[in-house]
C-alpha cells in the first residue's frame, strides 16, 4: 500500500488542480494513490446531481474504455467516512474494469459528524467540480446546490460564484429565489408551480423593500394568476411606489386581484393565465406616459415612414379619448 501524501510538492501534476479546489474552500486533505474502490452502488455520496442523472451506462462505459487506453482522470475526493464528493462515474469505471484502487483525496471531515457549515462547504466543494467540462450541472441542480448555502448570511454571492466559477448574478439570482420561499413560507403561502423560478427570483429581489402585508399578498397574488414576469414587475414597482402605508399597499394588491378575478378564475381551471385587456392597455399605456414631459422624442423623421406612424398615432389617439370616456363613465357608475 502506498503512503498517503499530505506534501503539496509531492502531488503528482494531475492532482494540482483538485487540490487547488479542496483548499479554496478550506479544506485540509491526504493524498492516496490507491484507494481502495469499493462497490459503488453501496456507498453513500453528497447528492449534487438529480439521481437520474448520477453515472449513466454510457457515460461509465466511456470513462472504462478511457481508462484502459490509460488516459488520464483527475483523483476521485472522499470524506473521511468515505461518502463520494466527486467521485461516481470514476469509482463504477473502475469497479467495473475490476481495479481495486483508484487516486483519491480524503478530506479532513467526516460526513456523519459534519457541522452544517461543513456540509455546506461540501455541497460547494462537488458542485465546483461540476460546472464546467462535457456534462456541467443542470440549472436546477445548481440551484439546489446554491441553496443549500443560501440560508447562511456568512456566504455572499461574490464568494459563492468564485468558488463555483459562475457569475454573480446567477448566485443572486438563486438566492432571491430562496429568500422569496423561505419567507412566503413562513407567511403561509408556500409557493407551487405556477410561480416560475424567475419570478420567484423577481420577488426575492424586491423582498427587502416590503413588510409582510403586502409580501404576502403580492405572492398570492402571483399565484392564485399565474403572473407573467412582466405583471409581476410592474405590480411590485405599483406598490412601491406607495409610501404612505402598508395598508395602502395592500389595496393595490387587491384593486389588481378585483381587475384579474376573470384570470384567476382561467388560471384556476385550465393552468392557463390570460391577462385582461385593461392591464396590458395600462403596461403599454405607462411606457408613453414616460414620455410625457418630452414627446418630440417620440417623432419619427424618417420620410418613407412618418405619414403611417402619423396615422397610427391619430387613431390611437381617437381609442384613448374614446377609452378615458367610457371609463370616466364607468368610474360614475360604481359612484352612483
Amino acid at each position: 500500500m502506498a503512503a498517503l501524501i499530505k506534501d503539496r510538492q509531492a502531488l503528482p501534476d494531475y492532482a494540482q488542480s483538485t487540490a487547488n479546489q479542496i483548499e479554496d474552500l478550506g479544506f485540509k486533505w491526504t493524498f492516496e494513490y490507491e484507494y481502495p474502490v469499493r462497490d459503488p452502488a453501496e456507498t453513500q455520496r453528497v447528492q449534487i446531481r438529480d439521481v437520474d442523472h448520477e453515472a449513466p451506462a454510457a457515460e461509465v462505459a466511456r470513462y472504462s474504455q478511457a481508462m484502459k487506453r490509460g488516459d488520464k482522470f483527475p483523483p476521485g475526493v472522499v470524506t473521511q467516512d468515505g461518502r463520494f464528493v466527486d467521485f461516481n462515474t470514476r469509482a463504477k469505471a473502475a469497479w467495473k474494469l475490476g481495479w481495486p484502487t483508484f487516486p483519491a483525496f480524503i478530506l479532513n471531515v467526516d460526513y456523519a459528524q459534519a457541522t452544517s457549515f461543513d456540509r455546506e462547504r461540501l455541497h460547494l466543494l462537488g458542485a465546483a467540480f461540476n460546472t464546467k467540462g462535457p456534462k456541467p450541472l443542470t440549472r436546477s441542480e445548481l440551484a439546489a446546490q446554491i441553496r443549500e448555502v443560501a440560508g447562511n448570511p456568512d456566504w455572499t454571492a461574490e464568494r459563492v460564484a468564485k468558488h463555483l466559477g459562475v457569475t454573480t448574478a446567477t448566485v443572486n439570482s438563486i438566492f432571491a429565489q430562496f429568500r422569496a420561499e423561505d419567507r412566503a413560507q413562513k407567511l403561509g403561502i408556500p409557493f407551487n408551480g405556477s410561480v416560475t423560478p424567475s419570478n420567484r427570483a423577481l420577488i426575492g429581489g424586491r423582498s427587502a423593500k416590503l413588510s409582510d402585508r403586502p409580501f404576502r399578498e403580492i405572492a398570492r397574488l402571483a399565484q392564485d394568476a399565474g403572473l407573467s414576469g412582466t405583471e409581476l414587475r410592474g405590480l411590485c414597482k405599483r406598490v412601491e411606489a406607495v409610501t404612505s402605508s402598508d395598508e395602502d399597499q395592500v389595496a393595490v394588491v387587491e384593486a389588481e386581484r378585483t381587475e384579474r378575478e376573470t384570470q384567476i378564475n382561467q388560471y384556476r381551471a385550465t393552468g392557463k393565465s390570460k391577462p385582461p385587456l385593461s392591464s396590458e392597455v395600462r403596461r403599454r399605456i405607462g411606457w408613453i406616459v414616460e414620455h410625457a414631459g418630452d414627446p418630440e422624442k417620440l417623432i419619427d423623421y424618417n420620410p418613407t415612414t412618418a405619414a403611417e406612424y402619423l396615422q397610427q398615432v391619430k387613431i390611437a389617439a381617437r381609442v384613448l379619448t374614446a377609452l378615458a370616456d367610457a371609463q370616466s363613465a364607468a368610474a360614475l357608475e360604481e359612484v352612483s
